[in-house]
């Protein structure tokens, strides 16, 4: 599903339209996944590309085949997986123990920028890919310092450009001397990162389902 563009954006995949194959289904000419910013402009300015929102659908067994092609050793491992010898438990710590050696590659990346089975319809609505913390970052409310203060109870001094959530009433989040930092404090989870370092952050979580399983998810 494309998104009419409105700025030259580097940070979201883009879906050039091609000839229309039923009513509102246009067949895809290209698929760019993240461009430079004077690919980007040019995307914009010939009105031929639509955003990518991530919003898709398929049918599993034609999505299979497709991957076979571009993502063959992924394939091969679901199929050990999946082996009708294999009960539910043993699928489960099968895909755990599997999971760390797949190829870290988005849909994105790994098939739709290769793949010429791919259509496209327009959404015609409000949307704002908020996939990463940058992108909350950039959407939220800021003070006078450039920082997110999503927390109940606070004292922040010399902080800047940083992200700060807590989900907990009662307590009281003190914090000094940061720059470019996210600290997400919720019920379970504790995280004290640096803001814009969204494939290290991909890893952590990655890694977390790895050890815990879907304990953190």
């Amino acid at each position: 599903m494309g998104i009419k563009p409105t700025r030259p954006e580097t940070r979201f995949g883009y879906i050039q339209m091609d000839e229309k194959v039923a009513d509102g289904i246009y067949s895809v000419r290209t698929f760019t996944e993240k461009p430079e910013e004077s690919f980007a402009k040019v995307f914009v300015d010939s009105g031929e590309f639509y955003w990518n929102s991530g919003i898709l659908m398929w049918n599993v067994n034609a999505f299979i085949d497709i991957a076979k092609t571009y993502l063959p050793e992924m394939i091969t491992q679901f199929n050990r997986i999946y082996d009708t010898k294999h009960n539910r438990d043993e699928r489960r710590s099968l895909l755990y123990s599997v999971y760390e050696a797949f190829p870290r590659i988005s849909i994105d990346y790994g098939i739709l920028e290769k793949t010429d089975k791919v259509c496209m319809t327009i959404g015609d609505f409000s949307w704002n890919d908020i996939e990463s913390w940058d992108l909350l970052y950039d959407y939220c409310a800021k003070d006078a310092d450039g920082n997110v203060l999503g927390m109940y109870n606070y004292q922040v001094y010399n902080c800047n450009n940083s992200m700060f959530l807590c989900n907990k009433e009662k307590k009281l989040v003190v914090i000094d001397d940061l720059s470019d930092f996210l600290v997400v404090d919720t019920d379970d989870v504790l995280v004290i990162c640096r803001r814009n370092n969204e494939t290290d952050f991909k890893k952590y979580i990655n890694d977390a389902m790895i050890k815990y399983g879907e304990k953190y998810s």
